[in-house]
């Protein structure tokens, strides 16, 4: 069964990066077509101790896909309908909702009204560098998620053994 639905996420996933690739690769002039930050989706960068807030206006007919985000997160649709597609199906959400986003998640949306979209992600490090952020944020593909994982699960281990380690030594000294 879970051969089947990774099978099914895996055909969503190329689903959502053809259009990806449609809307980067857009001749016609007939549609507009933005990628990344730009004018037509304003975004109001906001930050708070170890907190990065990202506010996006999304114009009615609007279609976005956006980027695979690392952690989980929170996702605050302030007002607004908006039709999503993941790898995990198809949903409308309508404002005012909020979703907690698991990490890992690359989407599209349709604007079926005029939406505003807010993410929070940690910001660890308190930077207001938005390109910094990114980095800590986003990963470009699913091979660079999929070593963040690695590493965060590295690193669980490391801070576990070391705990273990520390109640050993603790408990030998009695």
């Amino acid at each position: 069964m879970s051969e089947i639905k990774n099978l099914e996420k895996n055909k969503l996933r190329e689903k959502i990066f053809s259009i990806e690739d449609t809307i980067r690769n857009n001749t016609d002039s007939n549609y507009e077509t933005h990628i990344g930050d730009n004018d037509a989706c304003p975004v109001k960068h906001t930050f708070s101790d170890g907190i990065y807030v990202r506010e996006m206006f999304i114009p009615k007919g609007m279609m976005l896909v956006g980027k695979i985000i690392k952690q989980t997160h929170h996702i605050f649709l302030m007002s607004g309908k908006i039709a999503i597609i993941t790898e995990d199906g198809e949903k409308i959400m309508e404002g005012p909702c909020s979703v907690v986003a698991k990490g890992g998640t690359k989407r599209v949306g349709y604007a079926l009204t005029d939406v505003v979209w807010i993410n929070v992600h940690p910001n660890s490090t308190d930077t207001q560098d938005l390109t910094k952020l990114e980095e800590e944020v986003i990963a470009e593909d699913y091979d660079e998620y999929n070593r963040y994982l690695e590493l965060k699960k590295s690193n669980l281990f490391i801070r576990t053994f070391k705990k273990i380690k520390y109640m050993i030594t603790k408990n030998i000294q009695i």
